[in-house]
Parts: structure tokens; sequence; C-alpha cells
């Protein structure tokens, strides 16, 4: 039975009030723009444009750790045939699924995924999103290393992802040095910095080629850009 949109309204503000704040990372917003919650982490700008350049045209996505589905939304419409966004909180998913069906959006589906259990992607996609999952908690608990084995573990030919690509060990990741320097070999640190891109580049090897979205000169940024990694 298809429900009206005021029940379905009424129900995505009941979840959207009964997250703790740190569960909604990207503010929400409903399908008319009003705001329904802010989100932990502001969104710039700067990466919504940089979103704008890239490729979804007919191709499939999957989009992991997709909170409320922004980006997945974004990829569908900037042409992507079909989007799953995935999430560990059944909560959040059944907002996003939500804010599909009042979009009238069929071509975006929402699924609870146990990122720890769950080895394997769910179906076979031309391209594997991650914009929020590269964090500083994962690269304090060493999860980098896991989160791209799972992103190129299916035949998927494109990664995008965003990073800031060089992250202060001390302000940025609230490690000492010393203690950074037992987590990560010493040809990442530099001037008490971390080069996470350089990181992700050697861990994914020659089989993949990573090309900047985002305008990136080398340096230290304080925000999160935008890179699209293509198989070769």
């Amino acid at each position: 039975m298809r429900l009206p949109e005021e029940v379905l309204l009424q129900r995505l503000h009941g979840i959207v009030a009964g997250l703790n704040q740190d569960a909604i990372y990207r503010s929400v917003y409903d399908p008319w723009g009003n705001l329904l919650a802010e989100g932990v982490e502001p969104l710039k700008r700067q990466l919504l444009n940089d979103f704008g350049k890239v490729d979804f045209q007919n191709k499939t996505v999957v989009d992991l750790g997709c909170n409320f589905g922004l980006f997945s939304f974004l990829a569908s419409a900037g042409g992507a045939r079909r989007v799953l966004g995935l999430d560990s909180m059944p909560e959040v998913v059944e907002g996003a699924e939500i804010l599909a069906r009042l979009k009238k959006n069929d071509t975006i589906a929402f699924q609870v995924f146990d990122f720890e259990e769950q080895k394997s992607l769910p179906g076979s996609f031309d391209m594997v999103m991650l914009v929020d999952f590269f964090g500083k908690s994962s690269i304090r608990k060493r999860k980098v290393d896991g989160i791209l084995e799972f992103m190129t573990s299916s035949d998927a030919r494109e990664l995008l992802f965003a990073i800031r690509p060089i992250n202060r060990i001390e302000s940025d990741l609230k490690l000492t040095t010393s203690t950074f320097a037992t987590l990560y070999p010493q040809k990442y640190i530099h001037n008490d910095s971390f080069s996470l891109l350089d990181y992700i580049g050697d861990i994914l090897g020659s089989q993949w080629q990573i090309e900047p979205i985002s305008r990136y000169d080398g340096k230290y940024c304080k925000h999160k850009l935008l890179f699209l990694c293509r198989r070769i």
C-alpha cells in the first residue's frame, strides 16, 4: 500500500528526531528544501561543485556509508542508471528510503549493510563510491587497508572517494608522531604530517590510476578533496 506523503514525512521527522547527532553525518533536507537536521560535518560548496564534474552517465553505482543518501541522490541526478546506498544503521536506511519515495526516484535503493561482517558487495557495479568513509577514526584505527581491499574486491572499474590528502598527525588525527610511527611506515610521514593519498596510491598499486577531480596542488588542505581511480 502506498502511504500518503504526509505520513512518510511524519515518519522521516520521527526518525531524524530519534537519532543521536553524530549519526547524522551530513545535513538532511526534505524534498522541498526544508532542513530536518544539521549534520556533524559541514558540506563545502566546492565538494558539491567537484562532485558535479564526475561522469555518472548510465553507470551503476554503490555508495558505501551513504547515511541519508545525499551523494546517492546526486549520483542519480548526474545520470547514474542505478544507485545502491549501503549503511549500517537501519533507521538511517529507512530515512533514506523515505526520501527516495518522496522524491519519486525509483533508480535508487538503500540497504542495511554490516561492513564488519559482510566481506563482499551485494552485486556488480561500475563504480564504488565512498565519500564520507575515509575519516580520522579509520586512519587512527588502521582501517584504511581494509576499506581499500573491500572497495577493490568487486569488478568495478572506478572508485570515487573524498579524502583529506595530507593529515597533520597531532592537530588533525590527535596522535603523537611517535605513536603514529608505530602504525604506518615512515615513508608516509613528513613534517609531522601523514600523506594519506600517497599511502592509498601505493596500496592500490599499478592496477589503478588516481585522478584528482578537485583541484589539488600537493599541499596540505583543511577540507576533503575528490579523487577518481580507474582500473588500468
